[in-house]
Parts: structure tokens; sequence; C-alpha cells
């Protein structure tokens, strides 16, 4: 635990904590526009900006990415705070000058007017949320940032309609301005495209295992979508992410995700009413980072990229229900989120699955996994705490499989 004083209070935080986030558990509040609570910070809209004195020297500072220390003396409501909160309301003011969620937001935070002016009036304030949750929260990346400087827009991949958008609305939810609907957009086109069985967008997310659309892509008057979003109380995407960050597992480099049951052949399945969702684990989607294409047949799992090709057994064997209709537009989605977006089938067993590891036992096994690359040398001094790790796995892959079997 980490004793630093905000605005003369003193508090204890975890180490790791943020300002704003040490903040917030203190009842203390910060105004902040770019910050979404399960998504890592971003420091784009500097609203949130703090005064930090730390062994006797002061300086203005972002909360949302500063993380706490000891000692730490933070003033939320100096006057140079307020008066770099103003001019940075001022600006966003005269970016967007007809959004009333931001003129509301910058009244109450103190400036109802700008002095500047601008040529062309925008809704967008360029926080990038919904960039970063469509990317890190869902793993669809079907949202980017075009252009440098002044001209610089939220847009689709090259300008072209994304195939990896279910049409989750978690980017409209954690737009500030509103500006975002590519729910409503996407969603009358996945109508027209997925068929008469439709995959209910929350299966799309990985936050259900298996479930089909009752509502024909029409989320707005679904009661099971309703449903989710009442008991959730934030979006469901963000929901699942939360719970993931704060209940995963950790070997080396590598995350196992508690509510799956792994294969010593490095995939898992995840249960529920009697079929199973199956997919390939944190290590095997780091093995091969830039996937092209992943083929489902004969009963195997074939991942490829980078010239590259892994094949694996599948965990069980039966009735295949489902398979993942986005892998084949993006097979990436098994790199960026293995457990949830990157699942690969949906299965009815033909007998009830054993010989599965769960919890810490699965922990020791991947621990044994990691240990087996080091005694190999396979290695060769990268650190297991290192992120360059990741980017040398695909050339170790075939050699650790060959000498696993």
């Amino acid at each position: 635990m980490v004793t630093l004083t905000i605005d003369g209070k003193k508090i204890k935080v975890p180490e790791g904590t943020t300002l704003l986030e040490a903040a917030k558990s203190a009842g203390i509040e910060i105004p902040h526009l770019c910050y979404q609570e399960g998504m890592h910070p971003y420091g784009a809209c500097r609203v949130c900006t703090v005064e930090v004195t730390d062994g006797g020297r002061t300086k203005l500072q972002a909360s949302c990415t500063y993380p706490v220390a000891e000692g730490l003396v933070v003033k939320t409501d100096t006057p140079q705070v307020l008066k770099g909160r103003k001019i940075i309301l001022e600006l966003l003011l005269a970016k967007c000058p007809e959004v009333k969620e931001l003129k509301d937001f910058a009244k109450k935070w103190g400036t109802a007017k700008t002095r500047f002016e601008t040529e062309k009036p925008d809704d967008c304030i360029l926080c990038g949320l919904c960039v970063r949750a469509c990317r890190d929260v869902v793993g669809a990346e079907a949202l980017t940032f075009a252009g440098r400087g002044v001209a610089r827009v939220v847009d689709t991949p090259f300008g072209y309609h994304p195939e990896s958008c279910v049409a989750c609305g978690l980017c409209t939810f954690v737009c500030p301005t509103g500006k975002m609907q590519m729910e409503s957009i996407n969603a009358e086109g996945l109508r027209r495209k997925v068929g008469t069985e439709r995959t209910c967008r929350y299966m799309l997310m990985g936050v259900v295992s298996s479930k089909t659309c009752p509502a024909n892509i029409d989320c707005a008057t679904c009661p099971y979508d309703q449903m989710v979003e009442n008991l959730q109380g934030i979006h469901p995407a963000l929901k699942a992410k939360k719970q993931e960050q704060q209940s995963q597992m950790r070997s080396g480099p590598f995350i196992l995700e508690p509510k799956n049951s792994y294969s010593t052949n490095h995939t898992w399945i995840r249960g529920i009413n009697g079929v199973y969702m199956i997919g390939v684990d944190h290590f095997v989607a780091s093995l091969m980072p830039a996937l092209e294409e992943v083929d489902f047949s004969d009963g195997k799992i074939v991942l490829k990229g980078g010239g590259k090709k892994l094949s694996l057994d599948l965990p069980i064997h039966g009735q295949v229900l489902r398979i993942n209709p986005q892998l084949a537009a993006v097979p990436e989605l098994v790199n960026y989120s293995p457990y949830h977006r990157g699942w690969i089938a949906v299965i009815k067993p033909a007998a009830e699955p054993k010989g599965f590891l769960n919890g810490i036992t699965a922990q020791r096994w991947m621990d044994g996994e990691v240990e087996k690359l080091s005694a190999k040398k396979m290695l060769k001094g990268i650190s297991l705490d290192s992120k360059e790790i990741l980017n040398n796995w695909n050339t170790l892959a075939k050699e650790f499989f060959q000498a696993a079997r």
C-alpha cells in the first residue's frame, strides 16, 4: 500500500493505482473526458490535470496516467490547475461548439464560453475512447485514427467498411460527445448480411459462450440485451474486461483466464448448458503473433501466419454448433483476445469432457511450460518479463511443440 495526500486528505491505495483512481476512492472528484474505468488510461484530453509535489518539486500532471508514490502531495484546485483546465475546456468548446454534453461539462468545471474560434466545428474531441475501446476491450479494431495534426480524425481502417465490427455498441457507450454512432450504422449491415440464424453480439464479444439473436440485431428492443445492461450497470464488454483484469492468472508473460479449463496441447474449453466454447490459449496466441488464417477442420485447429503453420488437436470432439464467423475476416482476433473475441468454435461434446486443468493446477502446468523454454535455452537471455519475448515466440513454436511431443 502507498500513502499520499490529496487536497489535504491522507489516503492509502495499492501500488500501481493512478492519481485519478486514488482520488476517486477517497471521494474526491477530478474532471475527466478520455478516462473510462476498465480501460488503460491514455492522457489525451488533459482535463484531469492536477498539481503534484514530489521531493520538493511541483509540476502539473495528468492524473489519469500518473501512478501513486509514497509521500506525494496532490492538489486538484490550485490557481494553476484551474487556469490550465479553463484553457483546455475553452479549446474543446471551440472545436465542438454545438455539443450539449461538452457545454454542460465545461460549465460545471469552470467556463461557459470560449474566446477561441474554429473554421470547421466538429462533434469529436479526439479523446480516443472509441478507438481504444474497440481495440483493447472488444478486440475488433474496427476504428482507428487517420491523419495528423489538425487533420486527425477517427475513421475505419483505410476508410473501408470494417468487417470486424459486431455492432456491440461500446464505442457509442464510451463516447463523451455523442458523435460515435457506429453501432446503429453497422447493425443494419449485419441484418442484411448474416441470414436467418444470427449470432448474439454478446457472444461475438466473448461475454457469453453460446447464444443466437432473437431480435434481428435490433438490440435496443431486445429484452435480453436490456436485462444484461441493467444487471451489469455498465456496458457488458467493459464489465467482462474488468473481471478479466481482476481475476486473470499469469505464468511468466502468459495470461490464463480462470473461467476456462485447459488442455496440455494449449487449447481451452468453457462450458454452459451442455455446450462448450473452445479456443487456443495465450501461449499459442503469442507463438503466432501475426495470424493470417485460422482453419477449423478434420479435428484440428490450424493457425497460419508469417509463412508458419501450427496444427493443434481439438480439446473435445462432438457436434460443431458454430464456428466463430469473425475469424475469416479478422484472424488476428485470436492474437488480441484468445479467450473472448478470438474463440474458435462451439461444440456439443459426445461425452463429458475429462482430464482438463483448472485454477492453480493450470497455472502450475503453464509455469512448467515456461521452464521448458528456459531449460532448452530457447530464450537466449531474454527476460521472461520482457515484452521482447512476445516478438520472438513465432521462431520458437515449431521446435517447442516438437520437443513437447
